[in-house]
C-alpha cells in the first residue's frame, strides 16, 4: 500500500509539472470520519472521501476565477488556493489509516458552447418570450423543429417534457434520478445529445426525461450550459445576451456575492424580516419558479418561521402565508403569498434558505457573471417608473 501511495505521489507530481504548479511535500488533511464540508467561496456542500478514486478530485464553482477552498474535517481543517487552470493536490489520512490522494482543481470540465456562425467572442443576442413568469426561447435537439424551451436558473440539468418525445430524435439509453416538485424519481436519460439555440451549440448533452411539465413547454434549460459565459437577462428588451468575455457592467446595476448550489444553481443572499428583525440567508435564484418565495424547513426549524410569521394556511408539509417584507439587493419586494416548507427539503435538494421566484426577480435585469462568480441586479424600467410615480 505505501509502495502505491508513492508511485501515485510521482505521478500526480509529475501533472503538476504540466499545469505549471509544483508541490513538495503535499499538505495532509487529518480526519476520522470521511464526510467532511467543503467551503468554495461561498458555496458550502457536503464531501465524502472516495478512495476508490484517487486523486479524488473537487471541481471548483468557478474555476474561471481560482481563489480558495476549504476541507474541514471533524479533526482538521485545509485551505488550498489554486489559480485559474491550476490544480494542487493534498493527501487525506484518516485515523482508521485510510490515505487518499486529494485534487483541487481550477481546470474547467463542463460542456462548452461553440458558435456556430460569426466572430466567436461576439455577444449572442436572443429573443425570448414571457408566459407565467417565466423565460421561454427557442432552440433545438437534434437537429429537431423548433422547441420552447424554459430558462430555469432552478434547473440542475436540461430537462426534456414527456409528452413532446415525438418532436425530437432522441435516444433514451440511460437512467437517472430526478428530484423535482413532484418527489425523487428513477427516469429515462439520454447521453449523447446536441442543443442548439441562436447561433450557440453544445455537444455530448444529457437530456433527462420528466413528466412535471407545462403542456406547452418542451425542455428545461438552466445553468449548467453557461458555466463559461456571463448572461444577461434583459426584461425591458426581452433578450437574453450571452457573452464569452464579461461585459462592462452600467453603473445602475449593483454587485452582489454568487454561489452555486450543485455546483450550478445559482444563490444570492436577501433579506426575510421576521417580527421586527431582518434574517439574512442564502436563496436559490429560481427563474422557473412562478411564484414569490419559498422558506425551506431548514430555515423553518431555525428560526422558528411558522410560529412567527404571522397568519397561515396549510396544507400537506407547507404552510402559506403573506410575506409583507422581504429585501432583493436592498430593495423591498411588494407584498405576496408564500410558502415554508414545515418539515422536508429532500424534493428540492435546497442547502439555502429557499428559494426566491420569478414573480419577483423578474422585476431586476440580471446579468450572471459565471466567470467572475458574481450578481449584479438593476431594477427594470417599469419598476423605476412606479418608484418615480409614487413619489410624485
Amino acid at each position: 500500500m505505501r509502495t502505491l501511495c508513492a508511485f501515485l505521489i510521482a505521478v500526480m507530481a509529475m501533472g503538476h509539472a504540466a499545469v505549471g504548479v509544483a508541490q513538495s511535500p503535499l499538505p495532509v488533511l487529518r480526519g476520522s470520519s470521511r464526510t467532511m464540508r467543503v467551503l468554495d467561496g461561498h458555496s458550502r456542500m457536503e464531501w465524502w472521501v472516495d478512495t476508490s478514486s484517487q486523486p479524488d478530485t473537487y471541481h471548483m464553482a468557478f474555476p474561471l476565477a481560482g481563489g480558495t477552498v476549504t476541507f474541514i474535517s471533524d479533526l482538521d481543517t485545509l485551505t488550498v488556493s489554486v489559480k485559474p487552470g491550476e490544480q494542487r493536490d493534498f493527501m487525506v489520512q484518516l485515523t482508521d489509516g485510510t490515505r487518499c490522494l486529494t485534487r483541487v482543481s481550477a481546470v474547467p470540465t463542463y460542456p462548452r458552447a461553440r458558435v456556430l456562425r460569426g466572430d466567436s467572442l461576439a455577444v449572442q443576442v436572443i429573443p425570448f418570450t414571457m408566459r407565467d413568469n417565466r423565460v421561454y426561447v427557442q432552440g433545438s435537439i437534434n437537429g429537431s423543429a423548433p422547441l420552447q424551451m424554459q430558462f430555469d436558473l432552478g434547473a440542475g440539468a436540461v430537462n426534456f417534457s414527456k409528452r413532446s418525445r415525438a418532436k425530437a430524435p432522441i435516444s433514451w439509453d440511460a437512467s437517472d434520478v430526478l428530484m423535482n416538485s413532484d418527489g425523487r424519481h428513477m427516469v429515462p436519460a439520454s447521453t449523447r445529445n446536441t442543443i442548439r439555440i441562436g447561433a450557440l451549440e453544445w455537444t455530448s448533452q444529457r437530456v433527462i426525461q420528466t413528466e412535471n411539465m407545462a403542456s406547452y413547454e418542451d425542455v428545461i434549460i438552466g445553468n449548467s450550459l453557461f458555466r463559461d459565459r456571463t448572461v444577461e437577462i434583459d426584461y425591458d428588451r426581452m433578450e437574453m445576451r450571452v457573452h464569452a468575455v464579461p461585459p462592462p457592467i452600467p453603473s445602475s446595476f449593483t454587485r452582489h456575492d454568487l454561489a452555486l448550489d450543485g455546483g450550478v444553481r445559482p444563490l444570492m443572499q436577501a433579506d426575510l424580516l421576521v417580527d421586527s428583525q431582518y434574517v439574512t440567508d442564502w436563496y436559490l435564484f429560481d427563474t422557473g419558479l412562478t411564484s414569490t418565495l419559498r422558506l425551506s424547513a431548514r430555515q423553518n426549524k431555525a428560526h422558528r418561521l411558522s410560529a412567527r410569521l404571522g397568519a397561515w394556511i396549510g396544507f400537506g408539509g407547507r404552510k402559506v402565508f403573506r410575506a409583507r417584507r422581504f429585501r432583493i439587493g436592498g430593495m423591498e419586494m411588494p407584498a405576496g403569498m408564500a410558502v415554508v416548507e414545515t418539515y422536508d427539503d429532500v424534493n428540492q435538494g435546497l442547502i439555502a434558505g429557499g428559494a426566491i421566484g420569478n414573480a419577483w426577480l423578474r422585476r431586476f435585469n440580471v446579468i450572471l457573471d459565471n466567470r467572475r462568480g458574481a450578481i449584479w441586479l438593476a431594477p427594470t424600467r417599469e419598476v423605476q417608473l412606479a418608484a418615480e410615480a409614487r413619489r410624485l
